[in-house]
């Protein structure tokens, strides 16, 4: 039986980053003081950094220091009117409130950025914004209304030379079509998308095409294609290290091994799931895997070990709602 898994709450340690704003005052024949040119570049380039930061804590999972770093970024590009710096860094803020489910805040910085990026002729940050509108969309549960805005965006990467972002949103437009049971279109993109990141090397981008192949393919009956195309998602992660997306992948197989009817396969690719959930403290993750186990247990008529997975659960279930009777004891 897995050790008990505890949620670690951790408190984000900010860095001492302080950022002070000045005022230069320019006299004539003043050779100490730096021409605003650099002072702009100097800005910027500090923004630059911040992202930098940002974007590794979210790589993390450590939404909180992202969102700290993107927000300095965000008020240096600001503080010397870089637009394309605020458009491209509203995007960043809007991923992590995605993250954090906050679709209000998300949706406000998407549409300010779409809205800066449209009037200045950022073509580029602007697709971003409408993709990540859609991205918005389907995390809220609506794939019928991310399906135009991942259109919009797949008629304008058309124009694009960056193919790497047409990958992206035809990816993004097959997961909304495979949502709402489109699922030869969903198939015809993905594999556009496959082609796409396969010429460019793009692991991880092709990591999650096959995942979403072969979610088609299962969703479709053929199991056996299904666990193939998840066997190339797991390559693919592994080789870039995405311990979230071998956690799913290995998941997934687990699932699809036990619909297979080979339940020693499904057991072993849910325990590897399982353990890769908890060294993420992912608890959310670790409860869908410990009912996963469960059903594959009983499925193996194996009523101890399923037992054991349904009071690991139930247990960790019950911490998490904190319910517990202040005069269990004195009864």
């Amino acid at each position: 039986m897995m050790k008990p898994i505890r949620p670690r709450w951790r408190t984000p340690l900010y860095p001492a980053v302080i950022l002070a704003s000045a005022m230069i005052l320019v006299f004539a024949g003043c050779s100490s003081a730096p021409d605003a040119p650099d002072r702009v570049v100097e800005t910027r380039n500090l923004a630059a950094r911040h992202v930098q930061f940002g974007n590794d804590y979210f790589r993390q999972g450590n939404y909180a220091q992202a969102i700290y770093f993107y927000r300095l970024a965000l008020d240096g590009h600001r503080s010397v009117d870089h637009e394309p710096g605020v458009a491209r860094t509203l995007n960043s803020i809007g991923k992590v409130h995605i993250e954090r489910e906050e679709w209000d805040a998300a949706r406000e910085s998407f549409e300010e950025s779409r809205e800066i990026s449209r009037r200045i002729g950022e073509e580029g940050i602007l697709l971003q914004s409408i993709n990540n509108l859609g991205e918005l969309e389907l995390r809220r549960g609506e794939p019928a209304q991310a399906a135009p805005l991942f259109e919009e965006a797949v008629a304008m990467a058309e124009e694009s030379v960056d193919a790497g972002e047409r990958a992206i949103v035809l990816h993004n437009l097959a997961t909304a079509r495979l949502r709402t049971g489109s699922l030869d279109a969903a198939r015809d993109h993905l594999e556009e998308a496959r082609e796409i990141n396969t010429d460019l090397e793009r692991y991880g981008e092709l990591a999650a095409n096959y995942y979403m192949l072969a979610s088609v393919e299962a969703r479709s009956g053929d199991l056996e294609s299904a666990r193939r195309t998840l066997v190339s998602a797991l390559e693919n992660d592994k080789r870039m290290e995405n311990s979230g997306g071998i956690a799913r992948d290995l998941m997934a197989l687990g699932v699809v091994e036990r619909r297979l009817g080979n339940l020693e396969r499904s057991a072993d690719y849910l325990e590897r799931s399982l353990a890769v959930h908890v060294t993420r403290d992912d608890v959310d993750g670790a409860l869908r895997l410990l009912g996963e186990l469960e059903k594959t247990a009983s499925a193996s008529e194996s009523p101890e070990r399923a037992a054991a997975y349904a009071a690991e659960r139930e247990r960790i279930e019950a911490a998490l709602s904190g319910e517990s009777d202040p005069g269990e004891g004195d009864q």
